[in-house]
């Protein structure tokens, strides 16, 4: 099972925060104790991980981006994925990273074999179609994905994962699933692995 440590960027910095209440993120070395640095770079040199998914905030919010950031960041781990708020499919080309197809700016109509795709809830309804979250399964079934996130935001910084939702994904998909959101524990990651997930991402509980 591979985990990946979560970035999210906010104009160049590596910001925390909650529930994905935005404009309350902070910089995260305000309250870390595993970092010292909310410069990116150094917050990789000094975790070290193999596995990066960054969510570069700027370009999910339509406010810039960090494109030229996170393919720096991709150098210097095995893999990294970034969901950057994806909008079309010309996009996703020639990028040095993993890109993920996040529903709550990206179609699912439009998703192709190969990506990361996530699917985005805030209380309990996916975010950016009008299909339920089992028709968007069912047809990102006819494709073959590195692997489909399954995201509540609302669980993002809580350390309260919302496992039904992720064990009602794992029914469903026929593609490799990664939980995400709210992920509190070496525990909690050996019941999600148990479970069926392919990996996990984590921020907080680090």
């Amino acid at each position: 099972m591979r985990v990946y440590f979560v970035m999210d960027l906010k104009n160049g910095v590596a910001v925390r925060g909650k529930s994905g209440e935005r404009d309350k993120y902070y910089p995260i070395s305000q309250r870390s104790v595993a970092v010292s640095s909310s410069n990116p770079v150094e917050v990789v040199e000094q975790l070290g991980p193999r596995f990066l998914y960054v969510a570069d905030l700027d370009r999910i919010e339509g406010k810039g981006d960090n494109l030229r950031l996170i393919g720096r960041l991709s150098e210097m781990v095995e893999e990294l994925m970034a969901d950057c708020g994806f909008r079309k499919r010309e996009e996703i080309e020639g990028l040095p990273f993993r890109p993920v197809l996040g529903t709550e700016t990206y179609p699912v109509d439009e998703v192709i074999d190969g990506v990361y795709v996530s699917l985005d809830f805030r209380g309990g309804r996916l975010l950016g179609s009008k299909k339920s979250e089992f028709d968007v399964l069912e047809a990102l079934n006819s494709h073959r994905l590195e692997g489909v996130i399954v995201l509540s935001i609302d669980s993002v910084g809580s350390l309260r994962h919302d496992f039904r939702l992720t064990e009602k994904v794992l029914e469903l998909s026929e593609n490799p699933v990664i939980a995400a959101g709210g992920i509190s524990s070496v525990e909690e990651l050996e019941r999600l692995k148990e479970l069926g997930c392919m990996g996990a991402l984590i921020a907080t509980a680090i």
